[in-house]
Parts: structure tokens; sequence; C-alpha cells
């Protein structure tokens, strides 16, 4: 299974007690060259609704239950599975960013 590309990078963030986080978070993956798009949740009453939907995805790397931001979901593009078969990926938090291979697959085919 040969990964070709990384697509779809989404930034979660929210106004919330974690917002430091968040920004150093979007400036991370801005200073690494990694376009992405961001979903900004100010309204607190979206919070709970947004978690629990994503609790339902099958993503490798969230936790069992997501309750916080920042987070960063992505799709992996591999040349030997159909685009339903694409892992999601979520990565939580600047600390498992910073750690992750990110950056190296975002290389990969641009």
């Amino acid at each position: 299974m040969a990964l070709t590309r990384i697509d779809d990078i989404q930034l979660y963030m929210g106004m919330t007690a974690d917002a430091a986080e968040c920004y150093e978070v979007k400036k991370y993956l801005q200073d690494n060259g990694i376009k992405f798009e961001t979903y900004m949740y100010a309204d607190d009453s979206q919070h709970a609704q947004l978690f629990s939907s994503l609790g339902t995805w099958n993503m490798q790397g969230a936790p069992t239950v997501i309750s916080k931001f920042p987070f960063v979901i992505y799709t992996e593009v591999h040349d030997d599975l159909s685009p339903s078969k694409y892992p999601r990926i979520c990565i939580y938090g600047l600390t498992d960013l910073s750690t992750s291979d990110i950056q190296t697959k975002y290389k990969i085919g641009r």
C-alpha cells in the first residue's frame, strides 16, 4: 500500500481555554508550509454536537472521545485503495502534531 499524498487537511479550533494552543498549532502548520483549511468554533453551544459527530468517524489516532481543541484531520490517499477506503487521520494537540510525520507525508506527491 503506497501513500501518494495527503489531502483535505483540516484544523479544528475553538475559542476556549485552549485557544492559545489552537493558534500555536495553526502557526506550526503555516511555518512548515502545510496548506490547510481552518474550522473555528467560537460558539460553545456548537462544541458538544461537533465532538459527538466526530466520535462516529473511523479515524486513526483519534482519542476515544474528542472533547477539546485543537486537532488536525487529514486523508491519506493510497494508490491501491478506493477513495472510500482512504484512511482518515486525527492528530490531537500541538505535542502530537510536532512529533508526527505530517511534514514528511505532506511532501509526498508535491
